[in-house]
């Protein structure tokens, strides 16, 4: 299953960190791409995209855009939102979604993350126009609020998917849940509070998100193969 691509992604991840606390540029740089060419590559050797894992390399390959588009100055922030707006778009392909026919817990898993995706979009929407930022800027905002809950939901309902085990569907929706809390801090600290050493725990929680809904996506293409 060449989980060995797990090591040197930890490795790459763990100097992204550092790099993030120590303010070491380059090493920041070199290691943030890193990572997810290390998932890139660890997805291609192990599945070559086949099946249900094609739209995961995608999402992959625009997370790693989006990763690079932020590195840049200020002005391409959208372009790098827009990216992992794809991201996200092409993990819920992925993943799909389980029927809502005769499933209230799924239901209710639905109802709750709309409601905290309308609810954070209203809120987000009065700060943004609050601090005068163009309405391209919060329109953008709210569509990713929205497609970000979708991403969550999409694999929360791989545990309502017979062929997800609970071991894989558990992979990938704490990776979702934590993608989500990795967004809220980034979210936060731009645009309302500066939280001490964001920029660290921003890191850490969206490269363990990318790395459990890597394993377990590659740990479910073997289980059905």
């Amino acid at each position: 299953m060449y989980t060995y691509w797990l090591i040197p992604t930890v490795i790459a991840a763990g100097l992204q960190w550092y790099a993030r606390w120590r303010g070491h540029r380059w090493l920041h740089l070199i290691t943030k791409p890193a990572v997810m060419l290390l998932l890139l590559a660890w997805v291609w050797q192990s599945t070559h995209f086949e099946g249900f894992t094609g739209w995961i390399g995608l999402a992959l390959f625009f997370s790693l855009l989006g990763d690079i588009l932020l590195m840049l100055p200020p002005s391409f922030f959208m372009a790098g939102l827009g990216a992992f707006l794809l991201g996200h778009i092409c993990f819920m392909l992925g993943f799909r979604v389980a029927s809502l026919s005769g499933q209230p817990l799924l239901w209710g898993v639905g109802i709750v993350l709309l409601a905290m995706a309308l609810y954070t979009q209203q809120y987000y929407w009065k700060v943004l126009k609050k601090k005068l930022y163009s309405k391209k800027v919060r329109s953008g905002v709210m569509l990713y609020i929205i497609i970000i809950h979708g991403m969550i939901f999409s694999a929360v309902s791989t545990f309502w998917q017979p062929e997800w085990s609970a071991v894989t569907a558990g992979l990938v929706a704490v990776g979702a849940v934590l993608f989500g809390i990795s967004d809220s801090t980034l979210a936060y600290n731009r645009f309302m509070k500066k939280i001490p050493i964001a920029h660290v725990w921003i890191m850490i929680t969206y490269h363990m998100a990318q790395m459990a809904m890597t394993l377990g996506v590659v740990l479910q293409y073997f289980q059905m193969a």
